[in-house]
């Protein structure tokens, strides 16, 4: 018979230097499996072990997440500095809602952003689904502003006004309450806006599983099986404790229905605090740090990976630290020799470019609900990736970069389609539905010293549908030379 090993899995707390146990994990052979350890709510080992049930009211109650916001305000100058970016006089959400904690009844209703400016706000990232929402109207938008009913209102907006009350923040933003949904210019002002409200907020939160807003941010109780553990202890340690299912195996959220929505992508790289609110657990996400209840990570890194690391996630942190210029000075990394070839030496002037090619990439894979949203869910990430590369952007191509840009194809050409609505004009990425795309310069990490286009721009013109240069477009004629 094969030995076999067991392991303890433990971790430090977030507040202090105190150790967690959170489990164990048995190998034999070429098998591996984890177990949790939980103890009972008057079990001496919940000074050590995760309390069954704890969960669910412990996120009602919001204790852990008001530690991890606290921890990232008072020690996180990354965070800090990614604000201060984007912060100025008109960064302030046109319209809030109030959650007036000092009423009786808790009311709600709609207020205008500059009355209450420089107030600590609260974003929810969320999917719509199917299920009816309820959205502010012309009709409805003065009713509104006097009260709306939270029983009108699905459980995800309901759990997200309470989870922000319990942060102790009084205003909460939230797309469909806070945009006039059937007021053209008014849509795409804020469109144009999405950049601030989301990397001004306090925190955002995100609905990760929830395919729309009826199933809510707080889950149930566990009901996994639990099993009694006997063992012998000195100290007591060893009464109300029982064994159970990993909370370290859970479904990575990057896989979650909120990440197959394209408005959500530009909620994620601008945000600089995340709280996910998963099916499993709690998750973290700043700048700086990443973590989740159950102290691994959300998105498959091992405890012990850096936090630069952790926060990476492939393009979309590398997306982050591009719009970003004081964050990290330089992407010294990608300078290095493939290979150790200094012929193959990676030339690191055009790796913004190549992020914004595989950020692209990412994005043409998620759903959309109004083909001609799909450059206006783009417009925030757009904009703040301007402010580094101030280059003419030309329906989701930069010109300074323009033989890259046109260099792009359908993974899937048998589903890829020109949508019914004009959305941008063919050379676009932009106007093709249906089938992600890949761009050529992805595949070889950037431009090599000495590399030429041998295109040269003449002309264009684009016909912008609205005063936002990173929105929708009506026409769009490019004149190349090569």
């Amino acid at each position: 018979m094969e030995p076999v090993n067991i392991r303890a899995l433990s971790r430090s707390s977030w507040s202090s230097n105190q150790k967690q146990l959170d489990g164990i994990q048995v190998t034999g052979g070429y098998r591996t499996c984890e177990f949790g350890l939980y103890a009972d709510d008057g079990s001496r080992a919940k000074k050590i072990l995760m309390v069954v049930g704890e969960q669910p009211e412990a996120v009602k109650k919001c204790h852990r997440p008001l530690d991890w916001i606290q921890a990232c305000l008072k020690s996180h100058d990354v965070c800090s500095r990614y604000q201060t970016l984007f912060a100025s006089a008109t960064s302030f959400p046109t319209q809030l809602l109030d959650l007036q904690p000092t009423t009786p009844h808790a009311d709600v209703r709609l207020v205008d952003g500059s009355s209450c400016s420089h107030a600590p706000y609260v974003a929810l990232s969320h999917c719509w689904g199917a299920a009816p929402v309820v959205r502010t109207v012309k009709a409805n938008l003065l009713a509104f502003r006097t009260k709306i009913d939270p029983s009108s209102l699905n459980k995800t907006f309901n759990d997200a006004m309470d989870i922000t009350r319990k942060l102790g923040v009084r205003y909460l933003w939230i797309d469909s309450l806070c945009i006039v949904q059937d007021d053209a210019d008014d849509w795409d002002r804020e469109a144009a806006r999405m950049a601030q409200v989301y990397s001004q907020a306090y925190v955002t939160i995100a609905a990760t599983p929830p395919a729309d807003g009826t199933h809510g941010l707080i889950r149930e109780a566990r009901d996994e099986p639990l099993i009694p553990l006997h063992f012998q202890s000195s100290d007591s340690l060893n009464r109300g404790v029982s064994i159970g299912p990993s909370l370290n195996k859970f479904q990575r959220i990057d896989r979650e229905p909120l990440d197959s929505r394209a408005w959500t992508l530009q909620e994620q790289v601008l945000s600089p605090r995340t709280l996910h609110f998963a099916a499993d657990q709690v998750h973290w996400e700043c700048r700086q740090s990443i973590i989740s209840e159950s102290g691994s990570s959300p998105y498959g890194y091992g405890q012990g990976e850096s936090a630069e690391n952790s926060i990476a996630r492939g393009w979309l942190g590398k997306m982050a630290r591009d719009i970003v210029p004081d964050i990290k000075p330089g992407n010294e990394e990608v300078s290095k020799s493939v290979r150790g070839d200094p012929k193959l030496a990676i030339d690191n002037s055009n790796v913004s470019y190549e992020n914004w090619y595989r950020m692209l990439q990412n994005y043409t894979e998620r759903n959309i609900t109004k083909d001609v949203d799909r450059l206006p869910a783009l417009s925030g990430i757009a904009r703040a990736f301007s402010s580094k590369s101030p280059s003419l952007y030309l329906a989701g191509i930069w010109l300074d970069d323009i033989a890259s840009g046109l260099l792009w194809y359908v993974n899937v050409p048998e589903s890829a389609r020109y949508p019914d609505t004009y959305r941008a004009p063919s050379w676009s990425w932009a106007a093709i539905e249906g089938s992600p795309v890949t761009f050529l310069s992805t595949h070889f990490f950037g431009r090599r010293p000495g590399e030429v286009d041998e295109i040269e721009y003449v002309d264009h013109n684009i016909d912008l549908d609205s005063a936002d240069p990173f929105g929708r477009v009506k026409a769009g004629s490019l004149t190349l030379r090569g």
